[in-house]
């Protein structure tokens, strides 16, 4: 199911810039955005009221802490940063964090 079809209104996309000067800088950011795209998810789970919205974040949160982990090892970060339970991030805090790629 999609957001639309579940009577919601998905956020309008952003138009975004990152600085992708070389490999290094690349995968920095993929692991960081990843690492907080895990946050995020986890942050609003609580705040999900539908069973089928849920279930859908749950899948992208598991496959946003694959990525992660993966982006971690190959720039030589712990695999897992916040140890054997992840911290949620709260939505100003991703927005604050997303906010240098965000240009408009």
């Amino acid at each position: 199911s999609t957001v639309k079809e579940l009577g919601g209104t998905p956020a309008p996309k952003p138009k975004t810039q990152f600085d992708l000067m070389d490999a290094e800088t690349v995968l920095q950011t993929a692991a960081d955005v990843e690492n907080l795209g895990a946050a995020a998810y986890l942050g609003q789970a609580g705040a999900i009221k539908s069973p089928d919205i849920l279930a859908a974040a749950l899948s992208i949160h598991s496959v946003e802490g694959r990525h992660a982990a993966t982006l971690n090892t190959l720039t030589g970060q712990t695999i897992t940063p916040d140890g054997a339970f992840a911290e949620p991030a709260d939505a100003q805090t991703v927005l604050d964090s997303v906010q240098p790629f965000i240009v408009s």
